[in-house]
């Protein structure tokens, strides 16, 4: 469930495309979407703090199943390059 008022974040193609490939290199086995495990093995090679990652992992979950599908993961993505950025 959506919260009233909620745009889905827009992506420039390059940044699409880029995300996908990240997307295919973590999720190795084509399953579709990530798990708990393999999107925190992937997301920590970002350096970002493990605190920092938790909460970009609870809003890209935004519905708490614990999986990261390509479009959540795509959120995680910006958001973990936001906080290498420092913003």
């Amino acid at each position: 469930m959506q919260h009233p008022g909620y745009a889905p974040p827009r992506f420039s193609p390059q940044e699409s495309e880029y995300y996908r490939q990240l997307f295919s290199q973590a999720d190795a086995d084509g399953r579709g979407a990530l798990d708990g495990i393999a999107g925190a093995a992937f997301l920590t090679t970002s350096g970002v703090s493990q605190d920092v990652l938790r909460r970009i992992w609870d809003i890209a979950d935004n519905d708490q199943r614990g999986v990261l599908t390509p479009d959540k993961f795509f959120v995680a993505c910006r958001l973990v390059a936001h906080a290498q950025a420092g913003r």
